[in-house]
């Protein structure tokens, strides 16, 4: 049997202390002890996998427009610094991944697509690219476009996925079957039925849940058995999850 505690994932990087998504953030998170890390990927015009949240680059950068307009080239001349000084670089998919390879870190790859921006052969050149830098054991791949993850578990049966959503879903461990999933990865509200978790755990699915900021509300999630916290502020929800001192046991 194995023992272990509420994992902490660094939301889009250490994001309460540096720009968002991008390497600074990352490498924040990494400095401060986080087990893992989230980001999101889209692709740009010239098909390189760019890491950012927005479909439009106008909150976390000097830019205006759709990521997907403009080529690696234009966007590296942006400031993705969401208004703090200093100058910040979009980063690509593969700079984040070295960084991955080079420590004890989890990534949570949040592929970002909906019914407008489809991106199309984004899963296979993920999929190709992790598997290409050799990191597989250390990727978890989420979305809230389950049809991604679908194709994404085609192409890599292997591959650890998680659903994101934010809904009352009902019964979300039997909707996750047959996607084969790996994890559920809630909105913190969506888990307001107490047996979610039980019934989660009873199917082996792992339940990672965002975006929790609140000092309390991380103790509270802690004590109710979740098995992973996405949030802005690793350094404080280690110190929750070590306070708090909750151990599991996986058979």
């Amino acid at each position: 049997m194995t023992k272990y505690n509420t994992l902490v994932y660094a939301h889009r990087g250490a994001s309460g202390y540096m720009p968002e998504n991008t390497n600074e953030s990352f490498e924040k998170a990494v400095e401060l002890g986080a087990d893992g890390m989230e980001l999101d990927i889209q692709l740009s015009k010239d098909g390189k996998i760019m890491v950012c949240h927005d479909y439009r680059i106008d909150r976390t950068s000097d830019g205006k427009g759709f990521l997907k307009d403009f080529t690696y080239e234009e966007l590296r001349r942006f400031n993705f610094s969401n208004g703090r000084e200093g100058f910040y670089r979009i980063p690509l998919l593969e700079e984040v991944l070295e960084l991955v390879k080079a420590n004890d870190v989890i990534l949570n790859i949040e592929l970002k697509s909906d019914a407008k921006f489809s991106y199309e052969g984004m899963e296979d050149k993920v999929v190709a690219m992790v598997k290409d830098m050799k990191v597989e054991d250390k990727i978890v791949y989420s979305s809230f476009n389950h049809y991604s993850l679908r194709r994404l578990r085609f192409l890599d049966p292997s591959a650890k996925i998680a659903i994101l959503y934010e809904a009352c879903l009902y019964e979300p461990w039997q909707y996750a079957k047959p996607l084969g999933c790996w994890a559920l990865h809630p909105e913190k509200n969506s888990l307001y039925e107490p047996y979610i978790l039980d019934y989660a755990h009873r199917d082996r699915l792992m339940v990672n849940t965002w975006t929790v900021n609140d000092e309390e509300e991380m103790r509270v999630l802690v004590n109710k058995g979740v098995d992973g916290l996405i949030t802005n502020y690793p350094d404080v929800a280690k110190r929750v999850v070590e306070e708090e001192g909750i151990l599991k046991i996986e058979d």
